[in-house]
Formats: C-alpha cells, structure tokens, sequence
C-alpha cells in the first residue's frame, strides 16, 4: 500500500502505511478511512469507538468494497471489536463498512477467524465481504459474535468459510440481531449442529432477505437456532435456503 506510518494521516496523500497504526492513532468516533489496496494485516483490536470504511463510504462506488482487502495471508485471526457498549445506538459510531475481510486463520480458541464482536458490545457490519476465513479451534469462521453483542449485518457475503466446528458463516451466543440482504454461499461445512450457522441464545432477533445456497456440508444441521431468552418475537422475513 501506498503510504507511510510517519505521515499524519490526515489526507489521503498523507495516509498512514498500515490500519495497525492508524487504530494507535485515533479517537473515540474518529472515521478511519482505507484506501483501494491489500493490506495484509491479522491481530486488529479495535477498541475505541470508529467508523472503519473503504471509499466506498464517500463514493458509493461498489468496486472499494472488493478492491479494499484485509488479507490475513492465513497468519492469524484477523480483527475483534471491543470499543462501544451493548446499546443500538453505539451502532451509529462503530462500524465497519464497504471492504473484504479474507483469509483469516483463527490460531487461537478466542477469536473468529475474521471478525470477533466481543461480549456486550455492538457493531454495524455494512457492505462487508467476508471470504476464505477459517477457524480451526472453535466456533465462528467468519463471524463470532459473543455474548450479549448487538450487530447489524447489513448487504453483506459469505463465502468459503470454514470451521471443524459451528458457525462457518457465524456463531453467535445470546446475541442481538439485525440482518438485511445477506447471502450466504459456497461455504464448507464440515461442524455439526448449525455448521453453518449457530446461534445458542437470542435476545433480539430482526432478518430480512437472508439467502443461503449452494454451502457443501457433512452436518446433520446446516442451521441451529436457539432462540431462548427473546425479549420480543423473532422475526424472519424472506429468507431463502
């Protein structure tokens, strides 16, 4: 990439050579901006509040969102969000938006292999592709959303994720969640009991337009949701298997 951890970082002329960096220099509800490119990066922790994004946030242009990579190189786990705290409304200030997240290998029992949500946390998902993360060691592929987090995953893909566990796509445990336009493919699921996707535990449960295709699979379930502790009724709208 095209940068230099010694500029400022303030323009994109002066942009910062690694998101690694940038994080040790933001602000609570600064927006971190990333440039078209490959960053081969794995071990993120977010943890202030932030808008993480491509250009596609200035532009709209859906071509940021595949040209904008973090790429794990099958190093490491690749990111956890751990700023904010369990309310909706800290979706507005902690987000990720418009980029791919690949390649990420989960080489400990903690994390997904892409994206960890940690516990009474919460986090906007937006135009997000997750694609080749595995995770080895526990539950969660992609996506892990841990205890009592509040997400939104919103016109987002996943695709040839993996686990030996649950939750190729994503595992979530008593979680609170919104999911609009998301597909779900070419996925290999080899866990049992939700392999694909498993849920133990939901609060708050809002889906619309969630499709799922074309994922080989050896579990007797490619789907497992618990949906004990629900404080309304769980809604599921177009949803297309």
């Amino acid at each position: 990439n095209q940068g230099d951890n010694l500029n400022d970082g303030s323009t994109a002329s002066l942009a910062f050579e690694t998101i690694e960096y940038a994080l040790t220099q933001a602000c609570d509800q600064d927006t971190i901006i990333l440039l078209d490119g490959i960053y081969y990066e794995d071990s993120l922790h977010v943890t202030t509040e932030l808008v993480i994004a491509s250009e596609y946030l200035l532009d709209l242009d859906n071509s940021h969102i595949s040209n904008t990579i973090i790429d794990g190189n099958n190093d490491g786990w690749i990111m956890t969000w751990s700023s904010s705290s369990s309310n909706w409304a800290d979706t507005l200030t902690n987000q990720l938006v418009g980029l791919t997240i690949q390649n990420g290998n989960s080489t400990n029992s903690d994390y997904a292999g892409g994206l960890s949500v940690w516990d009474s946390k919460s986090l906007s998902i937006n135009h997000v592709h997750f694609e080749n993360n595995v995770n080895t060691l526990n539950q969660g592929g992609a996506l892990w959303l841990r205890h009592n987090s509040a997400v939104q995953i919103l016109n987002t893909e996943f695709t040839q994720n993996s686990t030996t566990q649950q939750g190729a796509a994503f595992y979530g445990s008593n979680v609170r969640l919104v999911m609009r336009d998301v597909s779900i493919y070419d996925n290999d699921v080899n866990g049992s009991n939700g392999g694909l996707i498993r849920v133990d535990g939901a609060k708050y449960w809002d889906t619309k337009d969630v499709h799922i295709y074309n994922n080989s699979s050896t579990s007797d379930r490619l789907i497992f949701l618990n949906m004990g502790n629900l404080d309304a009724n769980a809604q599921f709208d177009s949803w297309i298997i």
